[in-house]
């Protein structure tokens, strides 16, 4: 019998959810690296890499959100070049971890904010329900009349393993400024509804339930804040 034919494959072990519910709210889904080589603090669609490349270490120093073109390369043992290392990755964590610690911590007064833009829709969008909820979004023209969205919500932020979680990603087309997105894969239905007002936003959504965490929701009124 040929070592091929016995030799098993070896699984990835999973993440305990209130571990990855930790890394995600600690990164906001921003990537570590592209944070450290070019201030790029944009969402990103990305995944937890283990700082060491031992799956079985989950502790939080050693767990890092990466964009998946990062992640890709900081796993990549090719020898055609210097690929990422440890120390490097571990820096720009801290660095990332330290300006959304002070990003965060400031106060938020929306009554003095001015926005200098010559987009009336695209920017950075903040809605804040009270000290256990928030969502944000992301708006970027990629069309005279077509916009895409990005955003994170979370809910409960005071639980003990994290909050739940919502992520939306996706295109809309816009008559003025009323956009709407909807999804049904046969199981899930939803429906979002988008006005935007120039200094600000609208969504209303329809049929959420099970589209995000328990809780999580982009509804609500929202602030542009850049």
């Amino acid at each position: 019998m040929s070592a091929r034919s016995v030799r098993r494959r070896v699984k990835r072990k999973k993440l305990r959810p209130d571990i990855e519910a930790q890394v995600l709210t600690r990164s906001r889904r921003r990537c570590a690296l592209c944070f450290g080589l070019n201030r790029d603090t944009h969402l990103k669609a990305g995944q937890i890499a283990h700082v060491d490349h031992d799956s079985s270490n989950d502790d939080l120093r050693n767990l890092a959100f990466l964009c998946l073109e990062h992640h890709d390369l900081y796993d990549s043992k090719t020898s055609q070049r210097k690929n990422f290392t440890l120390a490097e990755l571990q820096h720009f964590q801290d660095e990332l971890d330290k300006a959304l610690e002070s990003f965060l911590g400031q106060s938020v007064s929306f009554e003095s904010a001015t926005i200098e833009t010559s987009d009336p829709i695209a920017g950075r969008y903040l809605r804040t329900s009270g000290p256990h909820e928030s969502a944000e979004l992301t708006i970027e023209r990629v069309g005279p009349t077509r916009v895409r969205v990005t955003g994170l919500a979370l809910f409960g932020l005071d639980y003990k393993y994290g909050p739940n979680i919502g992520e939306l990603d996706c295109e809309i087309d816009l008559q003025g400024d009323i956009g709407f997105y909807s999804y049904d894969d046969g199981q899930t239905k939803y429906w979002a509804d988008f006005h935007f007002t120039g200094g600000g936003a609208v969504i209303r959504e329809r049929y959420s339930t099970g589209m995000f965490g328990m809780g999580a929701s982009f509804d609500g009124v929202y602030r542009r804040v850049a």
